[in-house]
């Protein structure tokens, strides 16, 4: 043996250097791959982010709302037009007709899809698809807004089709918004978000008439809370316009900072825990608004535990 590794040890010198070179070589190449795959998943992780963002702000934001407020000028102009300019009205007149204004637009024959909501339209994107069966419930799908985390150790077990690609996020995306949109529970927090807003709508009316009221006949500023002031309170229709402005003004002045923090909120893990706790708190409450009134400070103060509740839960998830 000794003598055969004298007689070859030029050889065998070499080949131990190739060998060595060689497995030097293939654990840098290997390294760098694994450095190359890491920054490509995050890379696409990311990517995904974005898309999510822009799909949902170019199409089911900006298409559907420009829609909605073209509808609602419509059935404004329609309804409004009728009414003289030296007309009195008081709060009644105002929530008649912002009524007839939403009865227009909930229109049957407005309704783009069969059994749902005629407002669910303008939450919903052009570019999805229609389904043609309604799904039984959020919770069937292997990955759902609902609970993205919890979910995630099915999701070789229960799809049928490969993981997240750059190629399948898109239609990903679309079957999530699908399943949400259409469930009850989401149809049922919209319905409650909207009569919240006519409510907020009708006391802002009620309490700029009480002002413009007040400023007429001279009343102290302990009697705008006066319901029976509040609702004998009359101005001609061509005031309601101002009005009007003034409340779209306080309404919409911290619009963009809203948007800005639910933009946020919806890249935090913690969004599947708000949302199971929004959609119980909006259930729990629908049980106990039936006699909640139109107007809620006139003449009975409503509870605002809805409201304060996501407030505080909101800065909470803020302050982690």
């Amino acid at each position: 043996m000794w003598q055969f590794i004298k007689r070859h040890r030029r050889k065998l010198f070499i080949i131990s250097l190739l060998t060595g070179g060689g497995y030097a070589a293939f654990r840098f190449i290997n390294g760098k791959l694994s450095t190359m795959l890491n920054d490509q998943d995050k890379m696409l992780t990311e990517w995904k982010k974005q898309l999510y963002y822009e799909h949902n702000r170019d199409t089911s934001l900006r298409t559907r709302m420009n829609s909605l407020i073209d509808d609602v000028r419509k059935a404004t102009q329609s309804i409004l037009s009728r009414i003289p300019l030296q007309q009195m009205l008081d709060i009644n007149d105002i929530m008649w007709y912002c009524s007839e204004i939403r009865h227009q637009i909930e229109k049957k024959r407005y309704q783009s899809f069969n059994n749902h909501h005629p407002l669910l339209k303008y939450v919903r994107s052009i570019s999805l698809p229609i389904r043609s069966t309604q799904p039984a419930t959020t919770t069937t799908s292997a990955y759902s807004f609902s609970n993205p985390i919890t979910t995630t150790s099915s999701l070789t077990t229960k799809r049928i089709h490969s993981p997240s690609s750059v190629y399948n996020v898109q239609e990903q995306f679309e079957v999530e918004c699908i399943e949400m949109i259409e469930s009850e529970t989401f149809q049922r927090v919209l319905i409650q978000i909207i009569d919240q807003s006519f409510s907020n709508i009708y006391d802002e009316f009620a309490r700029e008439m009480a002002k413009a009221s007040s400023a007429t006949i001279n009343l102290s500023e302990n009697n705008l809370n006066d319901s029976t002031i509040i609702n004998e309170a009359q101005i001609p229709f061509a005031k309601i316009v101002p009005i009007c402005n003034n409340i779209y003004t306080k309404l919409s002045s911290h619009h963009e900072q809203l948007m800005l923090h639910f933009q946020s909120l919806a890249c935090r893990p913690e969004l599947h825990e708000y949302t199971k706790y929004a959609y119980d708190l909006f259930s729990n409450e629908s049980l106990q608004s039936a006699n909640h009134t139109a107007y809620s400070f006139l003449p009975l103060a409503s509870s605002s535990s809805l409201q304060s509740s996501l407030s505080s839960f909101l800065q909470s998830l803020m302050s982690r």
